[in-house]
């Protein structure tokens, strides 16, 4: 039976929440041994070249976790600890080994390992709230000498940890504030410098909040608003007479573009 076959036949309201020991014994000893699954509803994909919300897409089966059997690459040649660069970051091990016994006895079928994914690099990273465990055998795998190759295959189970509104990270905080911060200094460099000018065509009431919008692109582009005042008859200011319906600084204001910042 196909791939694709099997998994298209799975019952409604079929769910995927195998415990520590089925996904052991039922998906993974069997992946090694290169025998048949229950269902080919994990995938195969390394792992470590992707960023872990670009996971889910890339997931044969799941909604608020995935499963992948992954292969992992030595970090040195005549090491055996894993290389964990994925993306534009790392996974990072926040615990032990944690054992995994047979219910039948005493016997230790596999190893679990929980980990983090942080981005940037070790020496300046974020950590996010994508989180993984990590399934393997409790023996490695032969390779032949010299290869970087670990493990053929490990089972990771990968799932956002907190996934609501109330509960954002560094990391999805930092993407944020780059989005908006990156777009206010366009709004503010369309305002004509060093003044603010109002609307005519608007009444007076979508006027002051025209100007207040323009002050808060100013301000979060982070630039020192003066002190301001209105006027409603023409004034002489530096050379520069301003009319009707202009906002205004107080006079010896100058902008200084080097410094991009306000003189008083």
């Amino acid at each position: 039976m196909e791939r694709g076959e099997d998994f298209h036949h799975l019952p409604p309201g079929f769910r995927f929440h195998p415990s520590d020991e089925e996904l052991i014994v039922h998906y993974l000893i069997n992946k090694v041994k290169l025998r048949s699954l229950p269902a080919y509803i994990i995938g195969e994909i390394n792992l470590y070249s992707f960023d872990p919300w670009d996971l889910p897409n890339k997931a044969l089966f799941g909604e608020e976790e995935w499963f992948f059997f992954t292969p992992r690459d030595k970090k040195y040649p005549n090491g055996s600890r894993p290389n964990r660069s994925a993306g534009t970051g790392y996974w990072k091990a926040t615990g032990k080994d944690k054992p995994i016994f047979a219910s039948a006895g005493s016997i230790k079928i596999g190893l679990k390992k929980a980990l983090a994914f942080f981005t940037g690099s070790p020496a300046k990273s974020i950590k996010t709230n994508w989180i993984m465990s990590e399934y393997r055998l409790p023996e490695p795998s032969s390779q032949s000498s010299g290869s970087m190759r670990l493990d053929d295959w490990v089972l990771c189970r990968v799932r956002q940890k907190g996934n609501n509104s109330k509960n954002i990270t560094q990391a999805e905080e930092y993407a944020k504030n780059k989005l908006i911060y990156g777009r206010i200094p366009t709004i503010a460099q369309e305002l004509p410098s060093p003044y603010m000018i109002t609307n005519p065509n608007l009444d007076i009431v979508s006027n002051h909040r025209f100007k207040e919008i323009q002050l808060m692109a100013s301000i979060l582009a982070g630039h020192c608003i003066p002190p301001m005042t209105n006027t409603s008859s023409p004034k002489q200011l530096q050379g520069h007479t301003e009319y009707e319906n202009r906002t205004i600084y107080e006079e010896n204001v100058t902008f200084d573009e080097a410094q991009e910042g306000w003189i008083v």
